[in-house]
């Protein structure tokens, strides 16, 4: 285990609220509306993991949120036990959870309005320090599934924010480059540097949900993801277009020298 040293000693709390799609028995994707409670204003409660453990439905697909953990056991086992916890409930409509970033839908389980509607609330570029665009596909059936990572420290500075989002594309989102294998989620989402400021902290919003097929990945990324909370002081805006470079051509070396040169990490 590589141990890096840190620009702070704060507590560094963890959470998520990734995105999966329901299919049937035959692998026909499902819409979500009518078959998970929750929604983004009333998230439904799930207390046996803890205190911000939820469900939701997100446009037509589920949603679900973890409890911010400093641990990486912890992270683990609420993770799996949400996977399970979602399993189990639509089970009874003969349905299945399916973790994929991204798939084209049935005409006929896009009819619902909330099947239309997406990203309800802005995200932010944190190398242009602007608004992000709404998201917008040629394709009306295409849907996709993120993997939104929160990371909570006390005092976080505006500034600390958006190192910390940089630190985040070089590490998770380098990582995610490796790794994931989708590419039609770009089309709407996955931009570099995008993220929600929070009081706690911040969201990550850059990669997608594949980092929940594996439990390597899972661990990977909590720890990736503290890392970059512990470099909230330092900038990396000298590193800007080699990031956007990253992945635009989802260059798996470049991604990385970059985690290598900067953190001493390999993915």
């Amino acid at each position: 285990m590589l141990f890096i040293k840190s620009d702070h000693n704060k507590i560094i709390t963890i959470g998520s609220d990734p995105e999966l799609f329901l299919v049937d028995k035959s692998g026909n994707f499902v819409s979500a509306i009518g078959k998970i409670p929750g929604t983004k204003n009333l998230p439904y409660p799930v207390p046996k993991f803890g205190r911000g453990s939820a469900l939701q439905v997100d446009n037509v697909l589920v949603e679900y949120n973890t409890a911010p953990t400093t641990d990486l056991g912890t992270w683990a086992t609420l993770h799996t036990g949400m996977l399970e916890h979602i399993k189990d409930r639509v089970s009874e409509f003969n349905l299945l959870p399916k973790i994929v970033a991204a798939a084209e839908m049935p005409e006929s389980e896009l009819m619902d309005p909330a099947a239309c509607v997406f990203g309800c609330d802005p995200d932010y570029n944190a190398w242009e320090l602007q608004p992000n665009p709404t998201p917008r596909s040629n394709n009306p059936r295409l849907r996709s599934a993120g993997g939104h990572i929160h990371i909570g420290v006390e005092g976080m500075t505006e500034l600390e924010k958006i190192n910390t989002t940089r630190a985040m594309d070089l590490l998770v989102g380098a990582y995610s480059v490796v790794h994931d294998p989708d590419t039609k989620r770009a089309e709407l989402y996955g931009r570099p540097g995008a993220m929600r400021p929070k009081p706690y902290g911040i969201e990550y919003r850059t990669v997608s949900n594949f980092w929940l097929t594996d439990s390597g990945h899972m661990e990977n990324v909590f720890s990736f993801a503290q890392t970059a909370a512990k470099y909230n002081s330092r900038s990396f805006q000298h590193l800007k277009e080699k990031v956007y470079s990253m992945f635009r051509n989802r260059d798996k070396e470049l991604a990385k020298q970059l985690a290598a040169e900067n953190f001493g990490v390999g993915l």
